[in-house]
């Protein structure tokens, strides 16, 4: 049989399967596959695409030249389209763009996204917007190459929930004035633009419609809170989530700076206009730690849904702020106090380069009532008396979660604190002195957590994860002191190689059996001794281990034979990172049936170098001959 003969034959059969198979078919395959079947005969050209609308559902339209040239896809798009992206579009080709998509139908979006794409010329692309916009309710701008008549975009989607515009580009501010112009307002009646005064402006934004719908809105960008804020947050009185992080703003003069009478909107104005919200983030983008406090704080309100939808509440519930330019504890503050019954996230922190003197948080923090749903408190770089911050947590008694960073000048009475929060299960201090009560512990840590494991019944410590971080007081003093809380899972610490000693580091791991420790990364680490790494393979739940060298020549010192037996006995171990180190006894890693198991468990052989970097990682395609689970690796770097 030649070649055209069963092509024919095959096509025969595909004709044969009914429409269902061809659906289930079709959802297998990729855009690309779809593109493909296409070309293969006339026929397939026009069935092809009617049985692959689920594939076509999502789409991502690029400004390229290559794919702009393409057409194919064009057969694809119809009324089932309902998430649809451009990226990296100028001006006319998206216009064109859009202007071709609804010549296909697609008119059904749900989710719109346009990715480093210009939209300078509003008279021409909110008409589009308005006809792909009907049935909207997300929509993004990420990467914006111009500015935004903010108020007619939410306007043009009339089912708009939620509107994020992230990451402007520079140009949009240094080319089109994305801070403090408003771009030529277009009118519903003519479609044509017109320059305006701003007290004409004023009175079209007065006359402007509600925007009932809009729920949740993300403004990562530097805007000018009287002329482009404020008339946004007026319109939008059922916002329930609200992230103004100012961006990086950058003129063609001269840096924008956040402050109270640029970008900061007043507070008390803010749930004037917007009574409903339950989530706020203010002056956030602040740089890569921020980045990280900032991930915390998203994380957690996105986990908290569930809870939110079961027991629903008024009243702000999350909110994240930085300090900045005239805008700190006293306009801040009085928002805090009245929300504190149903505040349940609280990231307090100190804009790097603010001029403005720090203010002082006691008042504020000894004006508190209970706080009963709090569960998160995160304090960074701010000025407070230690006994003003002991009065604050006194009166969070479910907390679970407490960050305190930059406050050598304000100890941590650890004494009083830790009694104050039995619910704390996660306690991280960095650049932080700490204070013990001589009169409740004798200045002795040890003391302290174990009356804190010996309290009854709700009142008992239930710690889990401790992190210190530059605190000085660390010693081998707290690492014993965090064995006697059983439930303690991870401990992350940076010791002072100076004020530990053997002896203490052994007595650390022989009561680390009496926790349910996970997790140990220990920082500034002399040597890894023999007698202390046999107890690490006994624990029964260590999974990861990291360890970080000490400033001496040699890095960390570590057993080999005591490595060895750590490796061989170890059911539980995922990962072990160990910097620097430096092996002894490398070549008695015990008797041959030890060396074997290792070899066994181990896929690499194990191999020594001063200064190296030790990684142990389990791999999925290990497996032990005794239990068929995944094993771990050694690498050498």
């Amino acid at each position: 049989m030649t070649d055209t003969a069963i092509r024919k034959q095959n096509l025969a059969m595909f004709d044969r399967l009914t429409s269902d198979i061809l659906f289930d078919i079709f959802k297998y395959f990729s855009q690309k596959d779809c593109l493909q079947c296409m070309q293969i005969c006339h026929d397939w050209y026009n069935v092809v695409p009617t049985y692959a609308h689920n594939v076509w559902s999502t789409i991502n339209v690029k400004g390229t030249r290559r794919f702009s040239w393409q057409t194919l896809w064009l057969e694809f798009v119809g009324e089932h389209v309902k998430e649809l992206t451009f990226t990296n579009w100028k001006e006319r080709g998206l216009y064109t763009m859009m202007q071709k998509l609804l010549d296909r139908g697609c008119n059904n979006l749900r989710f719109i996204r346009f990715e480093r794409c210009n939209t300078a010329n509003q008279a021409r692309f909110l008409p589009l917007l308005i006809q792909l916009g009907a049935h909207v309710t997300d929509m993004e701008m990420e990467l914006h190459m111009s500015n935004v008549a903010f108020l007619d975009v939410l306007e043009a989607c009339p089912q708009l929930a939620r509107f994020s515009f992230i990451f402007p580009s520079s140009h949009a501010y240094s080319m089109y004035g994305l801070y403090n112009i408003e771009p030529n307002i277009v009118t519903n009646d003519t479609w044509t633009s017109y320059f305006l005064s701003s007290n004409e402006r004023q009175q079209i934004w007065e006359k402007r419609p509600i925007l009932h719908g809009m729920k949740g809105m993300v403004l990562d960008a530097a805007l000018e809170k009287k002329t482009r804020l404020e008339p946004i947050l007026r319109k939008c009185p059922n916002l329930w989530h609200l992230v103004c992080s100012n961006g990086v703003g950058k003129t063609r003069e001269e840096t924008i700076i956040p402050s109270y009478d640029t970008t900061l909107i007043d507070l008390d104005d803010l749930f004037t206009w917007c009574p409903k919200l339950i989530s706020l983030e203010l002056n956030t983008d602040q740089g890569r730690e921020a980045n990280r406090l900032c991930a915390d704080f998203h994380d957690f309100f996105f986990k908290d849904r569930a809870q939110r939808l079961q027991n629903p509440m008024q009243g702000l519930q999350y909110f994240m702020t930085y300090e900045g330019e005239d805008y700190g504890a006293e306009r801040i503050g009085p928002l805090l106090v009245r929300h504190a019954p149903s505040l349940k996230y609280l990231t307090l922190a100190r804009a790097v380069g603010t001029v403005t003197p720090h203010q002082d948080w006691s008042f504020i923090f000894q004006s508190f009532d209970t706080a009963p749903c709090l569960n998160t408190l995160v304090l960074k770089s701010l000025t407070y008396q230690s006994s003003a911050l002991t009065s604050l947590l006194q009166h969070c008694p479910n907390l679970q979660k407490l960050i305190i960073e930059n406050s050598l000048l304000m100890p941590f009475d650890l004494s009083k604190n830790l009694r104050a929060l039995p619910q704390l299960k996660y306690l991280e201090l960095d650049n932080v002195s700490l204070q013990l009560d001589d009169d409740l512990d004798g200045g002795s840590i040890v003391r302290l957590f174990q009356h804190l494991a010996n309290e009854k019944g709700n009142k008992r410590s239930c710690l889990e994860d401790i992190r210190f971080n530059s605190v000085p007081e660390v010693t081998h003093d707290f690492l014993i002191a965090a064995t006697y809380i059983p439930t303690m899972k991870k401990i992350k610490t940076f010791l002072d190689s100076r004020y530990y000693t053997d002896e203490g580091l052994l007595i650390f791991g022989e009561r680390l059996c009496r926790t349910s420790i996970e997790s140990l990364d220990l920082g500034r680490i002399r040597a890894l001794p023999h007698d202390f790494l046999c107890l690490l393979g006994d624990l029964p739940s260590l999974k990861s281990i990291y360890i970080q060298a000490s400033y001496q020549p040699n890095g960390v010192l570590v057993d080999g034979l005591g490595l060895g037996e750590m490796l061989y006995k170890s059911n539980s171990l995922e990962s072990v990172f160990i910097d620097e180190a430096t092996v002894g006894n490398s070549n008695k890693l015990g008797n041959q049936e030890q060396v074997d198991k290792i070899y066994e468990k181990y896929e690499m052989p194990f191999g020594i170098m001063p200064h190296s970097r030790l990684i142990f990682q389990r791999r999925i395609h290990g497996k032990d001959n005794n239990n068929n689970n995944s094993q771990p690796s050694i690498f050498l770097l």
